[in-house]
């Protein structure tokens, strides 16, 4: 099955090729389809009412956080829906972060990383006095150091280790796995 045929924007756009997902998602047609069903027939907030639509809306969005949870084998109360990457990852390095990052702590990153996987932990850093470790990369994107080698910067300081598995600026797809 050819991917983009889920993707209703592709009819109208055949030669699309569209690189700009970080900012942007393209939606396939069941999210859409699922996005319709909710405005035309519940739309209600989540948790408000006591109501059939306003539990009909619960009860959808909790089994999404079910199927996502099933989906990366976690438990439902373990999944955190946010508006985006860099939401969460600022909740991220402003929730668990500051309970973990104290003076001279380390945070170890790469320089390929999007800048909201970055400036979150470096803000942190610098109002902990913590240590902002950053892998370089070759001529060629690619870390200097292979992900197996990454114990010689990793030591007991280190608290938070983060890096991208595909560079959105790069392409670059690091050997995390």
């Amino acid at each position: 099955m050819n991917i983009k045929n889920q993707f209703p924007i592709y009819k109208s756009n055949p030669k699309l090729i569209y690189l700009d997902s970080t900012a942007t998602t393209l939606k396939p047609k069941v999210v859409i389809d699922k996005i319709v069903e909710y405005y035309s027939t519940y739309s209600a907030n989540v948790k408000r009412g006591i109501y059939e639509i306003g539990e009909k809306a619960t009860f959808e969005y909790e089994n999404a956080r079910k199927i996502v949870a099933d989906f990366i084998n976690a438990k439902s109360d373990e999944i955190i829906f946010t508006k985006g990457t860099t939401e969460s990852l600022n909740l991220l390095a402003y929730s668990l972060g500051r309970k973990i990052i104290g003076k001279d702590d380390e945070v170890l990153t790469t320089i390929m990383e999007h800048h909201s996987n970055f400036v979150p932990w470096q803000q942190l850093c610098m109002e902990n006095d913590a240590v902002f470790k950053i892998l370089d990369i070759d001529d060629k994107g690619y870390l200097q150091s292979d992900i197996r080698t990454l114990s010689k910067y990793v030591n007991k300081k280190t608290k938070i280790a983060t890096l991208t598995y595909v560079s959105n600026v790069l392409g670059t797809i690091n050997p995390v796995l």
